[in-house]
């Protein structure tokens, strides 16, 4: 059964689940850590994996990952729109400390809203494979990066990069 929610499609039944690249080393640190946590928090398969966060958030492509997060397209099922899916590597998540920073500042970034910051929609817990972990939900942003156009050959005018720079300066301002 495949399901529509926005730019993703939803198969049930998907042969390869999130699960299928669990190894059991996981819980290890540095660069290997990160190779594991990328083929924990990915697949191989064509289709977005049948995964959902909180009850309520449908894990889509990967979009990046590193040492402490993976990045995830994902739809927000109670709205119907596609939001970016940000998931903490569990053995992180395992000290309590750093739960605790997470949700301090997690609770003070949702309040911001600002043009040029990304809203945070939701954050929270959940179990990944048997483990906790925590994620943040944010609004999707559009249009492409900046990265695009360098990627193209093109070159940003210095007043074109000055217009990108203050404008960067000004989310990180509401930010502080």
């Amino acid at each position: 059964e495949v399901q529509r929610h926005g730019a993703l499609l939803h198969v049930r039944q998907c042969p390869k689940s999130l699960a299928d690249f669990l190894p059991g080393g996981l819980a290890c640190t540095g660069s290997a850590a990160a190779g594991r946590f990328y083929r924990a928090m990915s697949s191989t398969d064509s289709h977005p994996a049948t995964r959902t966060l909180a009850g309520r958030f449908l894990v889509g492509a990967r979009r990046g990952s590193g040492l402490e997060v993976a990045t995830f397209d994902g739809v927000d099922q109670e709205t119907d729109e596609p939001v970016v899916l940000k998931l903490v590597h569990p053995t992180i998540c395992e000290d309590k400390p750093f739960r605790l920073r997470f949700s301090e500042i997690m609770a003070q970034v949702s309040d911001l809203h600002h043009p040029n910051l990304a809203r945070v929609l939701h954050y929270g817990a959940d179990i990944w494979n048997g483990r906790p972990m925590l994620f943040v939900a944010s609004e999707h942003l559009g249009g492409g990066s900046l990265r695009d156009p360098l990627d193209r050959g093109r070159v940003l005018s210095a007043s074109q990069a000055l217009m990108v720079g203050l404008e960067a300066c000004k989310g990180l301002d509401a930010l502080h």
